[in-house]
C-alpha cells in the first residue's frame, strides 16, 4: 500500500463530501433568502441546478480522486498523460485549486467576524446594544 491517506468507513466520506459540498452560505444564507422571496420556485430551480451540475462535479471529482490518488492538480497531470490528452485539461486542476484558495479566503473573513463578535459577547460590550449600534460595529470591520 502506498504512502496516501484513505478513508477508513464511507460514512466519514460521505459526512466531508456533504460538508464541503454545502458550506455556510446555504445554512446561513438560503433560508433567509427562502423566506424573504417566497421560496418555492426558488427551491426548484436551486434543486435542479444541484442535480444537474453539482453531483456530476462531484462524481467526476471523486472519480479522480480514486483514479489518480493525488491532488486535482496532480491527478489531471496523471489523467492528461495516461490517456494521452493535452496538457491544457490541468487547467481544470489549477481551476480547481484556485477556488478553494478564494473560498477559504472567503471563510477566513466569516471566521474573524464570529470571533470578533464572540470577544465582544464574552466581554460584555453588546450588552444593552441594539440593531442600529451592532450595525454600525460591524460596518468598521
Amino acid at each position: 500500500m502506498s504512502g496516501h491517506n484513505v478513508w477508513t468507513h464511507k460514512g466519514t466520506f460521505l459526512l466531508a463530501a456533504v460538508g464541503s459540498a454545502v458550506g455556510l452560505g446555504n445554512l446561513w444564507r438560503f433560508p433567509y433568502l427562502v423566506g424573504e422571496y417566497g421560496g418555492g420556485a426558488f427551491i426548484l430551480v436551486y434543486a435542479l441546478t444541484i442535480f444537474a451540475v453539482g453531483i456530476p462535479i462531484l462524481i467526476a471529482e471523486i472519480m479522480l480522486g480514486r483514479t489518480s490518488r493525488q491532488s486535482p492538480i496532480m491527478g489531471m497531470r496523471h489523467l492528461t498523460k495516461t490517456h494521452h490528452t493535452s496538457r491544457t485539461w490541468e487547467s481544470i486542476g489549477w481551476l480547481g485549486a484556485l477556488a478553494a484558495f478564494l473560498i477559504l479566503s472567503f471563510y477566513s473573513v466569516i471566521a474573524g467576524w464570529a470571533i470578533h463578535y464572540t470577544w465582544l459577547m464574552l466581554t460584555g460590550s453588546l450588552v444593552g446594544a441594539d440593531a442600529q449600534t451592532i450595525s454600525d460595529g460591524f460596518a468598521l470591520l
